[in-house]
């Protein structure tokens, strides 16, 4: 039982073992298998060359038959002895007719194989036999009537079975008449009669040299039907009638084999077509009596197949141990060592040997892995660290410093030579750290340093910084590896931008420094560089930036905007000219390219103090204020890391503002006549013949102009508003005065009091006399 359970722990053992043992059993199972069919069909294919040799010669036999009778019919029928018995009338002479019959008489006593010869003569409508035959002979005649006189046509010098009692073919009749054609009823004719039997004895004869219990030789007619008394193979003619016939129309050969089933036995059936009227010769042997040899050889097989398999496992067990060896002294040397996840490790060595070692090996690696990775983690976080210092603090640095550094940290920086500082930032920085996430921003800044190394390291000799922020450094030092300076400091940049730019998606621009000798200047212009890198402000993404590129700009740092070209900013944009607070905008942005960084953006934001100041009073000074909101305009403009950005966000405003200020003069105007008919309502509404056309008369506008201006702005008609009105006026004198309702009628302007009654109380629901008793009482 232990040795069950150790046998059943090793699964890779067992894995070995079934996989010999079903190599062996597929290799010895295919090749018996093979060896079986091919024994099958060689035995199959000897059996159908012997079949076809004695069917040849029962078809010479046949042949040969048939051309003894049709000679001796023909001899017979143009013998001149005979004419008188064919064509004589009825009382011919005596002695023609006997010679007749002596002919026919010596003819069929020296034949074998003739049963009787039978003479027709069509003249006198009379059959003549052979004297042999007295008793069949009416049966016979009506046959041989029944043939002469049918519908069919008759067979002329061909074998024709007749079978007079029902019971099997009797013999054969072979009729030779006069005409090249088909017979003509009343024609005489020569009819010979052949023995069945000699036929039927000479397939018989050749039948008992096969398998007489099971087997058996059919002669069969053209229409499939047998001739021979049926043999004693146990495949019954009603069966192989439709079979042979169906494999003959399908492989439509003259002479072939093929295997057929009855009552759950096999047969092979092989047949033959004969020269003689479409016969067939047929046999058929039991599959089994045919195989037999083939059937002890698979039986004696599959016994060797099973000795051998028992065999096979025993040697396989013995093969997979000694194969599972140094599975097993591995397995023995991992379990003896250990550490962590031995209960992980356990679990996955129940399941097989070779997934625990696969395990065990995956963990060292990882292990090892991470610690080659912490190791060199380390050594770029000190790496970088160092570059920092370098690149901010170089000119506090000693020689010696400075080479103890670079040669204990292994940075690629030259110590005594030229210099050239490079640094690289990411466009639209903003929209990078919000849409991406932490992962993908260290992937991205780790592809760039990559790649930065690739293009630009393959010429020059560099030492990469990530400042983790909103840059890259690259510091150049030595010899370039190959000819050019900066020009081929810019082209690999154009490189590196191409690169990020079709496999990232992000934008790069960057600044080069001019070169430079001495490591304390590191820092120095490396401060500059980064300083110059912001003038992609101007330059725009995907910039390289030069120091000369911007030496106009950083040589007049107290250049300014004209305050001159601010107050006409103000003025255009007060004035609402869309076309000239462009023109003014664009004036002030030709000259903000020409400034120092800080004084160029320092006149953004004044721009956008003049916008909001200038709009604040223009809204002030409107009856309607301005459809716009400034909220946040400043942000939205500092935000652009292009002049041209900026530019564009400022035209985008002024356009809209210029609209709306058009738009609103037009509001403007409407809101003055509005409030003028207000006005005139709410001073004169105790004038009873107070209307719009008194309103329009006193604006001195036309009467459907003022309605369709106030119902336009106000959605009511000026009589709807004289009545409100009017109506407000009311409710206030019965809230706050002792009035009659007449007095409060005539005081609010009315002067039908069931008008002014149906009016009230479609407006507050209650009659004026009701009201005040509620108000009263409330």
């Amino acid at each position: 039982m232990s040795a069950l359970r150790i046998f059943r722990s090793r699964k890779y053992l067992q894995r070995i073992l079934i996989y010999i043992c079903l190599a062996m059993v597929l290799l010895v199972g295919v090749s018996s298998y093979t060896v079986y069919y091919n024994a099958e069909n060689t035995v199959l294919n000897m059996q159908y060359e012997a079949n076809q040799k004695v069917l040849s010669q029962m078809n010479y036999n046949i042949s040969y038959m048939n051309e003894m009778i049709k000679t001796m019919a023909t001899s017979v029928f143009f013998d001149t002895d005979m004419v008188p018995m064919m064509y004589g009338v009825e009382g011919a002479d005596y002695f023609d007719m006997n010679r007749g019959f002596s002919k026919i008489n010596t003819a069929v006593g020296t034949s074998s194989f003739l049963d009787s010869i039978v003479v027709y003569n069509g003249m006198s409508d009379k059959f003549y036999s052979t004297a042999n035959m007295p008793v069949l002979s009416d049966r016979m005649y009506a046959g041989l009537r029944q043939v002469l006189e049918g519908d069919k046509p008759v067979p002329k010098m061909k074998l024709i079975p007749m079978s007079l009692q029902g019971n099997g073919v009797e013999f054969f009749s072979f009729i030779v008449y006069e005409s090249l054609g088909d017979y003509k009823q009343g024609d005489s004719a020569l009819i010979l009669n052949i023995k069945s039997k000699w036929l039927f004895d000479n397939v018989k004869l050749i039948n008992k040299l096969e398998i007489p219990d099971h087997s058996g030789i059919y002669l069969m007619d053209a229409a499939g039907t047998i001739l021979n008394p049926e043999p004693s193979a146990d495949l019954q003619a009603e069966e192989l009638k439709p079979l042979l016939a169906g494999h003959i129309k399908a492989s439509n050969q003259e002479a072939a084999y093929f295997t057929a089933s009855s009552g759950g036995d096999k047969y092979v059936v092989t047949y033959m077509q004969t020269d003689v009227n479409g016969w067939k010769i047929v046999t058929v042997k039991p599959f089994n009596s045919i195989l037999g040899f083939v059937t002890e050889f698979r039986t004696v097989t599959l016994i060797s197949i099973a000795s051998f398999l028992v065999l096979t496992v025993i040697l396989a067990f013995f093969v997979s141990h000694r194969l599972y060896k140094p599975i097993e002294r591995l397995m023995k040397q991992i379990k003896g060592k250990p550490g962590d996840g031995d209960e992980e490790v356990g679990t996955v060595s129940e399941s097989d040997e070779l997934a625990y070692l696969s395990h065990a090996y995956d963990r060292v690696y990882d292990k090892m892995s991470a610690v080659m990775q912490d190791k060199h983690a380390r050594k770029e976080i000190v790496k970088q660290y160092y570059m920092k210092q370098i690149l901010t603090g170089s000119e506090g640095m000693s020689e010696a410093e400075f080479a103890e550094i670079v040669q204990q940290h292994q940075l690629h920086v030259a110590v005594e030579s030229g210099y050239r500082l490079c640094v690289i930032g990411i466009d639209r920085l903003k929209q990078f750290e919000e849409s991406r996430s932490a992962f993908e921003k260290k992937t991205l800044r780790f592809a760039i340093m990559n790649i930065a190394e690739e293009t630009i390291g393959s010429a020059f000799r560099i030492q990469l910084y990530d400042s983790k922020s909103d840059h890259f450094a690259v510091l150049i030092s030595g010899e370039p590896k190959r000819e050019g300076g900066r020009e081929a400091l810019i082209a690999r940049l154009h490189e590196l931008q191409q690169v990020i730019a079709k496999y990232y998606h992000l934008s790069l621009s960057a600044a080069v420094s001019d070169e430079f000798n001495g490591y304390s200047a590191i820092s120095k212009h490396y401060n500059q560089t980064l300083h110059e890198l912001k003038y992609r402000i101007i330059f725009g993404e995907k910039a390289v930036i030069t120091p000369e590129m911007v030496a106009g700009n950083e040589d007049h740092p107290e250049r300014h905007i004209a305050p001159e070209a601010e107050r006409q900013f103000g003025e255009a944009i007060k004035s609402g000219n869309g076309k000239l607070m462009l023109e003014q905008l664009n004036r002030i942005t030709d000259q903000a390219v020409q400034l120092h960084y800080d004084q160029l953006i320092h006149a953004m934001l004044r721009l956008t103090v003049i916008l909001n100041q200038t709009f604040k009073e223009i809204a002030s000074n409107r009856i309607r204020p301005l459809d716009m909101d400034l909220t946040g305009f400043t942000e939205r403009v500092l935000e652009k890391e292009t002049l041209e950005e900026m530019a564009e966000t400022f035209r985008q405003t002024l356009t809209e503002l210029a609209s709306g200020m058009a738009d609103n003069k037009d509001d403007q105007k409407t809101a003055v006549i509005v409030q003028a008919i207000k006005d005139m309502i709410d001073q004169n509404y105790v004038d009873m013949d107070l209307s719009l056309q008194k309103v329009a008369s006193a604006l001195k506008l036309s009467t459907s102009y003022v309605g369709k201006l106030f119902n336009s702005s106000e959605s009511m008609s000026v009589a709807e508003y004289i009545t409100a009105a009017r109506l407000r006026q009311a409710l206030k004198l019965l809230e706050e005065k002792d009035y009659t309702i007449q007095e409060v009628m005539s005081r609010s302007g009315f002067s039908s009091e069931s008008n002014f009654y149906k009016l009230f109380k479609k407006r507050f629901g209650t009659t004026p006399k009701e009201y005040r008793v509620k108000r009263m009482l409330g």
